[in-house]
């Protein structure tokens, strides 16, 4: 029996970039979840996404039930990296180290936040085959974290450090 995350949105085939890491993730771009606060993808200026460049979404839960790492068998297998307050853990291919997905668990500003979050610069392709939709279409706000350890809300444009 599907849930309601399983049985909405469409099934996405990602990567890194040498092809040891593989995964499968269920995303719904018609629909944002409220933690996007209107947009589908993120960007934040950190030190670490800015140098990454990675661009982020939300699956729409701890990724339990949307995200499926096929290879490795097991997440163990990748590398992980985390630092400063060790809140944000990002998973990545040993091999090629692209970062694919992070893990957020840890309190911020007094409020308790778990998130996941999925780099959709890692997907290669939809289920069937058929290509990603084009990023550029989609709204993406902008998380200002440069100075600040957990801001309210997303900007609508980049900010200190943020190109765009």
């Amino acid at each position: 029996m599907s849930t309601a995350v399983e049985s909405e949105g469409t099934l996405y085939k990602g990567s890194c970039h040498c092809g040891f890491a593989k995964y499968t993730v269920r995303l719904n771009f018609n629909k944002p979840p409220p933690s996007l606060h209107g947009a589908n993808l993120t960007k934040c200026n950190c030190s670490i996404c800015h140098k990454a460049g990675t661009l982020l979404t939300d699956p729409g839960d701890d990724g339990s039930s949307t995200f499926t790492l096929l290879t490795p068998p097991s997440e163990k297998e990748l590398g992980m990296y985390t630092f400063n307050t060790r809140k944000v853990h990002w998973y990545f291919c040993p091999k090629c180290s692209i970062k694919l997905y992070c893990r957020v668990n840890g309190e911020f500003n007094g409020v308790e936040v778990r998130a996941f979050r999925v780099n959709v610069l890692t997907l290669d392709e939809k289920e069937d085959g058929s290509p990603v939709e084009d990023l550029k279409s989609l709204k993406i706000k902008y998380w200002d974290f440069k100075g600040q350890d957990f801001p309210e809300a997303p900007l609508d444009g980049p900010r200190n450090g943020g190109l765009w």
